[in-house]
């Protein structure tokens, strides 16, 4: 990506290099993704992945339980816990995008 940095070779701290573009600034555009993402794939993997495994029990219900009862503290059960309900906050946030409207995320 030429040019997509208006970085120095002067700058003194990787700080003072970032570029604060509009992309960056407008949640419009950051939330933009979920319009392309239909509604039934989403929903697949949103169930697929808050119920698996199946059996015994759903690791996200056993870790909202582990959560529940201030258990939840290795880091690879953050990640289960947060791996396994991404996509059904995907899900709510492009509902409430629906209902609201998409420009209502703007300030």
């Amino acid at each position: 990506m030429q040019g997509s940095s208006t970085c120095k070779k002067t700058e003194s701290s990787y700080s003072d290099c970032l570029v604060k573009s509009e992309e960056t600034q407008n949640p419009e555009i950051m939330f933009s993704f979920l319009d392309t993402i239909g509604w039934l794939p989403l929903l697949v993997i949103a169930l697929f992945m808050g119920l698996a495994p199946f059996v015994p029990v759903p690791h996200a219900m056993e870790k909202l339980v582990m959560l529940f009862n201030g258990e939840l503290t290795r880091p690879v059960d953050i990640f289960d816990l947060i791996f396994h309900l991404a996509p059904a906050s995907l899900l709510l946030i492009k509902l409430a995008r629906k209902i609201n409207g998409p420009n209502s995320t703007t300030t």
